[in-house]
């Protein structure tokens, strides 16, 4: 942009207007405002070129101070001050009405504080500036579907196949993607599609848990409990640490009435010195003991039996909701445990 101001200062037109050309290439798949506008225009030649360059670079340049402002809104959410940091979005959103990221960041903050209602409006906002925001349309058909409105949310997916084509976009939101896409498969009773939207990955295990725990579901719908098992059994041992896997698998073992694959399991529970301590797997020992202990005389107690929504795993969603301000951002996930947590958070955030 500099380049080509400086060259229509010079009356080097031609010049300038292969250099805005270039831009437009080179910036098609960035989310600005300027480059929409400039894109509108379509090829720039000596005879269309704009001759408010000049007004339009400074523009832009009050708009990277504005990336400063945005940084520190979103870290001051990350801190936990949550209202002090959507009251900085707003403003920003107030300043900038015609930027659709500012929206879709304040959007994705309410989100996260459990406010959909307002969620839904910025994001509404944010699509109506730009019709074609991929990321835009994620987390609205996340909205949604945090408050179980799943054929919704599933409609804003294929409304438009082009803003959800894993093809045109960054690799972390294209699996994000197709993640939202199975959940909301699964939770429609759509099994073999929430399957077919991740065929695409590999080792989900590692690389999203969340997705590989998503399709342990989908076989224990349909009753494909090795394969199940076989899916839970890797997470476990890639997560070792992370009991709620393990409460996972428990779950499972118990349901199938694996007794000693599940006293293996609880032997090997992760956290023993936790604060406060973890009392699940002396639930799942304590149901083990009462279902074991049916078998020669009547049952005091059946064990549990799956009884969750299409799409869910031992009783949790595909997406849980912690706590407010306990979701962190998947872009500053640091550690394998991190990048877990974070798999549940929105793209954008």
């Amino acid at each position: 942009m500099l380049e080509a101001a400086a060259l229509g200062s010079l009356d080097a037109s031609d010049q300038a207007a292969t250099s805005l050309n270039a831009l437009l290439s080179s910036g098609r798949r960035v989310e600005h405002p300027l480059i929409r506008h400039l894109a509108g225009v379509g090829r720039f030649t000596a005879a269309n070129l704009p001759d408010n360059l000049l007004a339009l670079l400074r523009e832009a340049a009050d708009e990277a101070r504005d990336g400063d402002r945005v940084r520190a809104a979103v870290e001051t959410c990350r801190s936990g001050d949550w209202d002090e940091g959507i009251a900085r979005m707003r403003e920003l959103c107030d300043a900038n009405p015609t930027y659709p990221d500012h929206r879709v960041r304040l959007a994705a903050a309410l989100f996260q504080t459990g406010r959909n209602t307002e969620a839904l409006v910025e994001v509404d906002q944010a699509l109506h500036l730009n019709p074609r925001y991929r990321t835009a349309a994620h987390l609205k058909a996340l909205v949604l579907a945090d408050q179980h409105r799943f054929r919704d949310a599933r409609e804003v997916i294929l409304a438009q196949a082009e803003l959800t084509d894993p093809v045109a976009g960054h690799p972390g939101e294209a699996l994000f993607c197709a993640y939202l896409n199975a959940s909301l498969a699964l939770l429609t009773g759509r099994r073999a599609e929430a399957r077919a939207a991740l065929g695409a990955w590999h080792d989900l295990a590692a690389s999203f848990p969340m997705a590989e725990l998503l399709l342990a579901a989908a076989d224990e719908l349909d009753g494909r409990q090795d394969e199940a098992r076989r899916r839970l059994e890797e997470l476990c041992d890639k997560w070792f640490l992370d009991a709620d896997y393990h409460h996972y698998l428990g779950c499972h073992l118990l349901a199938v009435r694996r007794w000693d694959r599940l006293g293996k399991l609880l032997d090997q529970w992760p956290g023993a010195d936790r604060v406060p301590p973890d009392t699940r797997p002396a639930y799942l020992a304590l149901q083990m003991k009462l279902a074991q202990g049916g078998r020669s005389r009547r049952r005091t107690s059946r064990p549990p039996q799956p009884t969750s929504p299409p799409g869910a795993c031992c009783g949790r969603a595909p997406w849980p909701r912690p706590a407010t301000g306990s979701r962190p951002c998947r872009c500053c996930a640091s550690s394998p445990m991190k990048a877990r947590r974070a798999s549940r958070s929105p793209p954008c955030w």
